[in-house]
């Protein structure tokens, strides 16, 4: 896997001042600090090996490390901006589809909890009957995120208990097909 594609939204940004620094310290831990332990190695071992041979290769090897790991850090915080743009975006997506669309789960969440008032005697029935007419004409407005099937299957529990009626059905028929 290329180092420029191993970043994961896990990562954190990175200084590339720091990351210069370290390397400035010793070759590789700039490289180390941005998390790229293989490349960090690989600068140790060839700036222990070019002092160990002849001591002024050191100086390509060190200006190198410096070099990359300022630019990596730079690459790791561009590419972590552009992902948290798109959870961003993804994030306007979704909301966008929650003003237009009504999600059956949402819907069912309403219903149940309108029919468990009425059930505990904490709305009436004429004000049970509102409520859920009031959830079934939203879908005027905010149109079935699912296909009408799913979604009227997703309603026999509603049906099955009582808190939708075949009126209630016929009503969400004539919205949603």
């Amino acid at each position: 896997m290329n180092s420029k594609e191993s970043t994961s939204s896990r990562q954190e940004r990175k200084s590339p001042n720091v990351a210069m620094i370290w390397s400035v310290v010793c070759a590789g831990l700039g490289q180390f600090y941005n998390g790229d332990v293989p490349k960090g190695g690989a600068f140790l071992i060839a700036a222990i090996l070019s002092w160990i041979v002849f001591w002024p290769l050191w100086i390509p090897v060190a200006l190198w490390s410096i070099a990359d790991a300022h630019t990596r850090a730079e690459e790791i915080n561009g590419i972590l901006e552009v992902e948290e743009i798109e959870v961003q975006h993804e994030k306007e997506r979704e909301n966008v589809i929650a003003s237009t669309k009504t999600r059956v789960s949402d819907f069912i969440v309403r219903a149940n909890k309108f029919s468990n008032l009425n059930n505990n005697n904490l709305l009436s029935e004429d004000e049970f009957r509102l409520k859920i007419s009031e959830l079934i004409n939203e879908l005027n407005h905010k149109k079935a995120f699912e296909n009408p099937d799913d979604f009227l299957t997703e309603l026999i529990p509603l049906v099955a208990s009582g808190a939708l009626n075949s009126e209630d059905i016929t009503k969400i028929k004539s919205l949603i097909y």
